[in-house]
Parts: C-alpha cells; sequence; structure tokens
C-alpha cells in the first residue's frame, strides 16, 4: 500500500521521491528495492534471511512437536528437530512453531484438569505435615488440618524431630472432630502418619470418609498445601 501511496504523493504534489520519503520517514533504499520487486512481480517483502531450498511439512513438523515433552519455556529435543528441517525452516519459523506447540499443550492440561470447589463447611477437611524450620539442629514439623470449605485452618500442632506421630494425628482428630463435628471427607496423603490403623479408627468411628492423594501428586491436596505455604510466609514475615 506504502508504494502506491508515494505514487499518489509524486503525482499530485511534484515533488521527488527523496524528499517525500524524508517527510514520511521512509528509507529510500527500501523503497526503490520495493519498486524493483514489484516490478518483478514478486511480493515487495519477503522474509528476512537465507532462502530455503525445500518445500516443509509443516503438518509433520507440528506433528513431532506434538509428541515431545514440552516444559513451560523449554521443550526437549528442538534441536535434533531443527537439524532436521534446517534447509526447509528458518530458526525464526521454527521456534514459532515451537512455541506454538507449548502453547496447545498448556490448553490441553488446563482443559483437563478439573477444579473443585466446596461451598459449605464441614464437608471436607485436608491433612498434611511441613517442615517449618529448625531447633537447636532439630527440624519442626506442623501438622495441619483445614476445612476445604470454609479455608478455616485449625491451629497447627508442632512436633520436634519428626512428623507428628500416628497416635496423636488420631487424638487431634478425635478431638477437633468432638469439638466441630466430624466432617463428610478427610483428604490426606500416603504419610504412614496419615494413612496408619489409629487415624482410621477415628475415622470409622465417626463416619468420616477417607481420601488419600495419587502417589506422586501433592497438588491433589492443593488446598492444605496453599495453606502451608502461607502459613511459613507468616513464620518468615515474623522473623521465627
Amino acid at each position: 500500500m506504502i508504494l502506491e501511496a508515494m505514487d499518489e504523493l509524486m503525482e499530485a504534489t511534484g515533488e521527488p521521491m527523496t524528499r517525500l520519503c524524508a517527510g514520511i520517514g521512509v528509507s529510500y533504499s527500501n523503497l526503490m528495492r520495493w519498486q524493483v520487486r514489484r516490478d518483478l512481480g514478486l511480493p515487495p517483502l519477503c522474509v528476512p534471511g537465507p532462502r530455503k531450498l525445500a518445500p516443509v511439512d509443516l503438518g509433520r513438523v507440528r506433528q513431532e512437536l506434538e509428541a515431545m515433552a514440552h516444559g513451560r519455556k523449554r521443550t526437549a529435543g528442538t534441536g535434533d528437530l531443527y537439524e532436521r528441517f534446517r534447509n526447509q525452516l528458518s530458526r525464526r519459523q521454527f521456534r514459532e512453531l515451537v512455541e506454538e506447540a507449548r502453547k496447545a499443550r498448556r490448553v490441553l492440561e488446563e482443559e483437563g484438569r478439573q477444579r473443585i470447589h466446596w461451598h459449605a463447611p464441614r464437608l471436607i477437611w485436608a491433612v498434611d505435615d511441613v517442615h517449618v524450620g529448625y531447633h537447636e539442629d532439630r527440624k519442626v514439623w506442623s501438622n495441619q488440618i483445614r476445612d476445604l470449605g470454609s479455608r478455616y485452618l485449625f491451629a497447627p500442632q508442632l512436633s520436634l524431630g519428626g512428623v507428628l506421630e500416628g497416635e496423636l494425628v488420631a487424638e487431634r482428630l478425635d478431638r477437633l472432630f468432638g469439638i466441630n463435628g466430624p466432617p463428610l471427607v478427610l483428604k490426606r496423603d500416603n504419610g504412614g502418619n496419615l494413612d496408619c490403623v489409629a487415624v482410621d479408627a477415628v475415622l470409622e468411628r465417626f463416619g468420616v470418609v477417607p481420601l488419600n492423594s495419587p502417589l506422586q501428586y501433592p497438588r491433589y491436596n492443593g488446598g492444605v498445601e496453599k495453606s502451608q505455604r502461607e502459613f511459613k510466609e507468616e513464620l518468615v514475615a515474623q522473623g521465627k
């Protein structure tokens, strides 16, 4: 469009091309190159860089990228893949395809996640342990229980040297159930102190359904994981 506009300006004003280019901030040499390409029947603008020798099968490239292991910022194996297609794709084009594949993978992952919201208290509680610091070179652990519906965090119970023992976790749950009433479900991970005979006995007595997190998937218990982060951030803020 700029070439046609410059032709119209020259015809209307009679000014030389160099002066018109200076007036609108366009490089005279660029404009001349665009005109030559137009006169040869070529597109005025072309992709910079060396011309590739062979046409590329973008469908095949996308298919191979789709099968790769994509992280948030990196994708393993892209270097080898680019070497196979380097005569058909520029690095810039290849980077755009990789980023396109990463974004598509993130969309699929987000769509595949189920988010559950609890709209009433005492439907489901979550229990977990978190390391919060040291005392005389011994680890300090916090046993945390949270009502996921109200997001209320019960007062944590600390233990020194290791996580709270299973019998003590059972006693704590028994006490909280008696004071607040039991939930329908208790989410817990597979730690030996949380998934043990003593805790199971308390849950059975109060009619609470245990719900264990899948192995190697701590985000399943995301509500109490979030409370642990908040708890540790508060400790840091208070200098403890």
